[in-house]
This record gives C-alpha cells, sequence and structure tokens, in this order.
C-alpha cells in the first residue's frame, strides 16, 4: 500500500496544471469553491470541488483553477491498495538526464516543464521536483513551468521520486540563459503606390509561428497588412513615407519593430532611383562562379541604362576575390590564403539621364568545415538512423541538396554469413536489413569543396529487434 499527500496553493483567478503519475483524489481544503478537469473528463467547465469532499480523479494530469478573488487550496491525496497497486507493475527510476528545453528567453514566463529522460527507459510512476540554483535568474512554479528573469547561469536540480517505493534522486543540469527575443528583417526602402509588397521578417533563433502571436499596424489608415505578411499601399495617397510596425509576443515577452518606408507614386517610371540588394548566406573559399546575390531596383520595373559590378579595391585589404565579371557580377573565391574573411563588391546604377546612384554589398566567407555526431554503439537492424552533423559551415550544409557525406573503408562482419551490407545513402542516412557488425569512415564535401576536419571512423553493431 502506498500513500502520500500534497497540498497546491492557486493563485485567484488562476489556474495551474499538475500531473499525475497515479489515479488520486482532490479535496478543497479552505472552503473557496475551486473546479478541476483531467484529460480524461469531456468537459470544457471542469468539475467543482466542494469544501472537504474528496472527488476521484483520474488522467495523466490534473488542472485546478480558481475563478474566486481569494486564493485556494486543494489537497491531493494518492492512495492505492495493496490490491490495486499490483494492477500498475512498476519500474524504478534509478537515473536520468533533464532535456534542456530549445527556446530559453530572458524575460518569459511559464514556461512548459523541462522534459525528464529516465533510466532504465521503461522506468514508471515518478514524480518530479524542480528547483533553481539562482531564483533571481530562474525560478520555477509549483506546477513546473518556469519563469527566466535576467541574464545568468543557474543550475537546474530535480528531485525524482518513484511513488511506489518512495526511493529518491536528484539529477541536475547546468543552463546558460544569455538569449534575449528579437525581430530580425529585411529593410524595405520602397514601395510603388498600388503595389501589394512582402515584408521579410523573422524571429532570431526561428521560433515557430505557431508559438507566437502576431499583430501588424501601420502609421496610416488604408495601409493594410495581410496575414502572410504583405502589405498594400492605396493609390493617390500623397503621402511620401509611413512606418510598418510589427509586433510579436512569446511567453509574456513583447517585442515591437518599426520599418519606414518610402512611397513612389505611380508618375515614377523607367528611372531607379535605389535598390533593395538580397546577400546570399554562405560562401566558402574555393566557390568558383559565384554571385552575391539578387538585386531588386526601386521602384519595381525600372530600367536605367547600364548596371556596373566593381571590386573593393581598398590597399588595406586582400580581399578574396578574383576573376568579378562587371557586367554579369559573378566572381570567383580565392582558397583561404587571403588577410581578410570578409568581401564586398560595389554596384553602379546609371540611369538614361546620367543620374548615377551606387550600392555595396559586403558578405563573409569561411572554409568547410564539418564533423558527426557519434551514432549509438549498438542499434536494431531495419530502423533508419540518420547521421548528425555538428560544428558545420555552412549552416545550410545541415539539410542542403548541395551536402553529401563521403563514406570509406567499409567492413560488414555480419551474425550470419551471407547476409546483406547495411545501406549508406550519401544524406546521411544508414539502414541495416540484418544483425552484424559495421565499420565505415565517413567525411563530406559541400558544393564540391572539401571537408577541412578530418574524416571519421565509427562502429555500429546492429542487434535484432
Amino acid at each position: 500500500m502506498s500513500n502520500s499527500i500534497k497540498t497546491y496553493a492557486i493563485k485567484p483567478n488562476n489556474s495551474i496544471n499538475v500531473p499525475l503519475p497515479v489515479p488520486a483524489y482532490l479535496q478543497s481544503c479552505d472552503g473557496v469553491l475551486c473546479s478541476f478537469s483531467t484529460d480524461s473528463l469531456d468537459k470544457s467547465d471542469g468539475v467543482a470541488l466542494v469544501n472537504n469532499t474528496p472527488i476521484h480523479a483520474n488522467g495523466s494530469f490534473v488542472v485546478l483553477t480558481n475563478n474566486s478573488p481569494y486564493e485556494s487550496k486543494v489537497n491531493i491525496l494518492y492512495s492505492l491498495t495493496g490490491d490495486e497497486s499490483g494492477t500498475h507493475p512498476t519500474v524504478d527510476a534509478t537515473g536520468g538526464e533533464i532535456i534542456t528545453p530549445e527556446f530559453l528567453f530572458i524575460g518569459t514566463k511559464n514556461n512548459p516543464q523541462p522534459a525528464v529522460k529516465l533510466t532504465p527507459d521503461d522506468a514508471t510512476y515518478c514524480t518530479y521536483e524542480f528547483s533553481s540554483s539562482d531564483s533571481s535568474v530562474l525560478d520555477f512554479n509549483q506546477d513546473g513551468t518556469f519563469n527566466i528573469h535576467k541574464i545568468g547561469t543557474v543550475t537546474i536540480t530535480c528531485k525524482v521520486t518513484n511513488f511506489f517505493s518512495g526511493t529518491s534522486f536528484e539529477i541536475t543540469s547546468d543552463w546558460v540563459l544569455d538569449k534575449v527575443l528579437d525581430i530580425n528583417y529585411v529593410e524595405i526602402a520602397w514601395i510603388r503606390e498600388g503595389d501589394f509588397t512582402l515584408l521579410r521578417w523573422n524571429l532570431n533563433y526561428i521560433i515557430p509561428k505557431n508559438l507566437i502571436g502576431i499583430s501588424r499596424s501601420t502609421s496610416r489608415q488604408g495601409f493594410i497588412f495581410d496575414e502572410d505578411d504583405f502589405i498594400h499601399v492605396p493609390t493617390n495617397t500623397y503621402i511620401q513615407t509611413f512606418d510598418a510596425i510589427l509586433t510579436v509576443s512569446f511567453r509574456g515577452v513583447i517585442i515591437e519593430k518599426v520599418m519606414n518606408i518610402n512611397v513612389l507614386p505611380n508618375s515614377v517610371a523607367g528611372k531607379a532611383v535605389n535598390m533593395n540588394y538580397y546577400v546570399r548566406n554562405n560562401f566558402c573559399f574555393g566557390m568558383r562562379g559565384c554571385t552575391m546575390g539578387r538585386m531588386e531596383l526601386l521602384p519595381i520595373g525600372a530600367t536605367p541604362r547600364s548596371v556596373e559590378y566593381i571590386p573593393h579595391n581598398n590597399p588595406a585589404y586582400n580581399e578574396p576575390v578574383i576573376n568579378l565579371n562587371p557586367y554579369t557580377g559573378t566572381f570567383d573565391l580565392l582558397e583561404d590564403t587571403a588577410m581578410s574573411k570578409v568581401f564586398g563588391i560595389g554596384i553602379k546604377v546609371t540611369n538614361f539621364d546620367d543620374t548615377v546612384f551606387y550600392h555595396y554589398a559586403t558578405a563573409n566567407v569561411y572554409s568547410y568545415s564539418c564533423t558527426f555526431k557519434a551514432p549509438p554503439a549498438e542499434m536494431p537492424f531495419g530502423v533508419n538512423y540518420m547521421m548528425e552533423r555538428v560544428d558545420a559551415y555552412p549552416s545550410d550544409a545541415r539539410h542542403s541538396l548541395y551536402f553529401y557525406a563521403r563514406y570509406s573503408n567499409k567492413i560488414w562482419t555480419p551474425d550470419k554469413p551471407g547476409a546483406m551490407e547495411p545501406n549508406i545513402s550519401s544524406a546521411g542516412n544508414i539502414y541495416a536489413y540484418e544483425s552484424g557488425v559495421l565499420t565505415f569512415t565517413v567525411t563530406s564535401e559541400y558544393e564540391g569543396l572539401p571537408n577541412t576536419k578530418p574524416a571519421q571512423t565509427f562502429t555500429i553493431k546492429f542487434t535484432g529487434k
């Protein structure tokens, strides 16, 4: 028989989510009306808890809601008889690991409770209690959610308790908290009257849009956003400039960016007055036939007399650019011998009325490098495994069509003579058809460029499913 009781305090007009490792009884203990719901209840408004009257709850979690202006306390009583506990076969956890969440930003509140990977994998009926080494940097709420207050480093401790045996242990994880939420965007200098123009923006650290709240507005009435971040400028506005305002919220953090945009009237045509230039993300030493990026003359549809590409001839730098074509803008990059890791190209635009303007674009250049995370030493055959690339530059080599894994020195020792050799694809996928031991050496290339990191050798033992 195992019995346990825990008391939770719910603030006025608030809710908390409490895991239920086993069925339990809920009891309001202070006379304040509270309600609850679980994943096994098909009720949106929950069930009311009457003072001192226990109500049975069954499910993986319970949501406790206090709609009163006073704090409410609720007891959760876990009580199973010996016969009942026998229907819940258990495996005690002996160790584990706290999984660091993907998104940790200063100022966020009620971040989801961290996930815990237990050892052994089939451990069941465990409860978690989290704490922080510095509550001024990060603190936990009683339901396991947490708040990040400022930049710092904290040690997260999780007390894991095996529900039936009552044994417990602690695991820790060090978190560095230094990321601040921000919006990056490509400045749009001009929009012509009547155009629908896409505002190119993204949240840093690539937060999925389904996790954030977005609102859009402008400083002028009639300038309309749609849900795909296009903005429409009406005709005959007689307005020369306006602000496009983007507001984003994420777990209590609200940020706002204002983009100043000039309006070109329809009467301006043919003559180029400015440009947007979108620089390519990644360049590596040794590339040939490159272009810096994509040019967009403004206003859209402008037809200047000529566009000329000119190198940066700064004698203080040995920039890694050779063979620049002045008409197409294509160029080659030297090997990794240049003094500068930054290079630039000038763009000269000349209109038919002899007016001229210049634009300069710069970018970084790197040596291609990549290592692989060691695969598991043992895994079942008949399961796809994807080699994970780490420490890779350029970053798009992780998933790019221009990335290829190269394998050599493959040694296959099957448990059954004549068993088919495992398949290893250039994308990094490994699949074994039978049990045995595979040893192989792997390196990679990116757009035909060799990897500057040394090749790695791994051994995998494939076992039965």
